[in-house]
């Protein structure tokens, strides 16, 4: 199995299941994804969302990114799977059973109406524009759309990448992997990883100047960044 992952909605999916809400996203996100939600934006691509909550069966879902087209009822959850997750944690890993750990949450989305796109972060980080063709290509394929965008085009075909296993993806963890494409390992806080966040967030606040959706981002981020803080020293003081 490899990257990306795209999967189309099942054609008995229930389009009554779920319900949206838009700027009720909690979710903390880390400078990577602020970086790769940096560069979608410079695309300025048509109902693209990264504010976006799904509740579907009583169960709450934050997707990365979502294609949100109510009028056509179209609907694409676009994720943005990480190698690991702090403290060496596997994540997003292909099981013993050879199934995708996240495989469960994309039937419930394909169930639901929605179709799934999921890139490892590694292709969204520095193949943007090619992984959003392969999203409008998905959206060509269904009928959403009756072309490309110009944009994106004559963006380079998608380089695959190997799902991985859960010894791999601690395996990378201690190897640091993610620095080798990210410039810094976020489970490394160190002067050049400092100098390297603050590289990656000069266009996000750039775009902030003049983008009321980017200034509610970086609030959101702010905000989840203070409640995690809050509760780490509660946890703490309790202990």
């Amino acid at each position: 199995m490899n990257y990306p992952i795209i999967q189309k909605a099942t054609d008995t999916a229930d389009r009554s299941r779920f319900f949206i809400t838009i700027g009720t996203k909690n979710k903390k996100t880390g400078a990577s994804e602020l970086a790769v939600f940096s560069h979608v934006f410079g695309l300025d691509l048509e109902k693209i969302r990264e504010d976006v909550s799904v509740t579907i069966g009583g169960h709450r879902y934050e997707p990365d990114l979502a294609y949100i087209d109510k009028e056509n009822g179209v609907y694409v959850d676009i994720e943005i799977d990480e190698p690991y997750s702090s403290f060496h944690r596997p994540t997003h890993f292909i099981t013993e059973e050879g199934t995708h750990k996240d495989q469960r949450r994309n039937k419930l989305f394909l169930s639901a109406g929605w179709h799934v796109c999921r890139f490892t972060e590694q292709q969204m980080f520095c193949q943007t524009k090619s992984c959003m063709k392969a999203v409008y290509e998905l959206l060509l394929q269904v009928g959403a759309i009756e072309a490309i965008p110009k944009k994106l085009a004559n963006a380079p075909a998608l380089k695959f990448e190997p799902c991985w296993t859960a010894e791999i993806s601690k395996k990378r963890s201690y190897a640091h992997y993610r620095k080798s494409y990210l410039g810094y390992d976020p489970m490394r806080i160190d002067f050049s990883s400092c100098v390297r966040c603050s590289l990656l967030l000069i266009p996000i606040m750039f775009q902030a100047t003049y983008s009321k959706r980017m200034r509610r981002m970086l609030f959101r981020q702010l905000r989840n960044s203070l409640k995690s803080y809050h509760l780490l020293n509660t946890n703490k003081k309790r202990i």
